[in-house]
């Protein structure tokens, strides 16, 4: 059974989540590349202009970025060094999504034209028993989530667990509706999407849920109805960042109250401590937010013109390959 595909992820995945060809079985592709086969001396269109790195807050910065949604790979940049391209997936064979901690990178890569789940190491991509997966996401400790769709239409998705890059993946929670994202939260929870869907497609209504570290799953309630597509949070964050279709952006507290953010901007990443969040805004703008101060952005810059940007992850150091 097909994944939801990037090409249908496109007016989310800019706010929330990933660029690559998540579904379409088209051949065979090539293998992704680690850190040392790119950085900032080769002759390619970065993604960020230098002006806005040097304006980038202290942290290394891991995201998505290529010409298009199906193509992306991921890149490491931080203020105080080189945009490097970690992985050199071909066009139309992109990484689709990723998560990355202290403790590594972990991916859904579609080299093979299905997504499969991998590990970022120095000498490229090594596939955890090419397993079907999508929105990938590691902890702190190097715990493993995924979603994983069924064999058959009459089956279920499942989030799966693997404590360890060769262990074997554990159920923990299962969805008759499709699982579009799952994240990691503080001490051990994860925040689930189940349901969501494009504009003008029909599909379950979307569901945000949260499971904690010992199982029970609740659902959180978003100010964004049907149009919810993304969810962002972190290890040391406690306020969950929605995301609608259109890139509007909320924030819902443990309390349940919800904060807007100004308009035409959206949650890309919280920052290591929790406390900010880097935003994406009109005409291909980055900024910053903080929930003490929810009328202001502060300006970073621009995305280079050309250059599709998505599924930020900010870390205080580099990731550990």
């Amino acid at each position: 059974m097909k994944l939801l595909g990037a090409a249908s992820l496109v007016a989310v995945m800019a706010a929330s989540a990933g660029c690559g060809s998540i579904a379409a079985e088209i051949g065979s592709g090539q293998s992704s590349h680690a850190r040392s086969w790119s950085s900032s001396s080769a002759k390619q269109t970065l993604p960020l202009p230098k002006s806005v790195v040097r304006r980038l807050p202290p942290g290394v910065f891991y995201f998505l970025a290529g010409p298009n949604f199906a193509s992306c790979n991921i890149w490491e940049v931080s203020r105080a060094g080189d945009e490097i391209e970690l992985t050199r997936n071909k066009v139309g064979y992109g990484i689709s999504m990723f998560g990355a901690s202290r403790a590594g990178v972990v991916m859904a890569d579609a080299s093979s034209g299905l997504d499969e789940l991998a590990r970022l190491t120095d000498a490229g991509a090594v596939f955890l028993g090419h397993a079907r997966a999508s929105s990938p996401s590691i902890s702190t400790s190097g715990q493993i989530i995924s979603s994983r769709s069924p064999a058959t239409t009459a089956g279920v998705f499942d989030l799966v667990e693997r404590n360890t890059w060769s262990a074997a993946d554990e159920v923990l929670y299962s969805s008759r509706a499709a699982i579009t994202m799952n994240v990691w939260g503080p001490g051990g929870s994860i925040a689930i999407l189940a349901g969501g869907h494009p504009p003008g497609t029909a599909g379950p209504h979307p569901r945000l849920l949260v499971r904690n570290k010992n199982g029970r799953v609740t659902v959180v309630r978003t100010g964004l109805g049907d149009s919810l597509g993304g969810v962002i949070w972190g290890p040391h964050a406690r306020d969950l960042a929605a995301i609608s279709w259109s890139g509007a952006g909320e924030l819902i507290k443990p309390s349940g109250r919800r904060v807007q953010l100004p308009n035409g901007w959206r949650p890309a990443a919280w920052s290591p401590s929790g406390g900010r969040l880097l935003v994406q805004g009109p005409h291909r703008a980055l900024g910053l937010w903080s929930p003490s101060r929810p009328g202001i952005v502060k300006a970073i810059g621009q995305v280079t013109q050309g250059v599709d940007v998505a599924n930020f992850i900010w870390l205080s150091g580099p990731v550990r390959l």
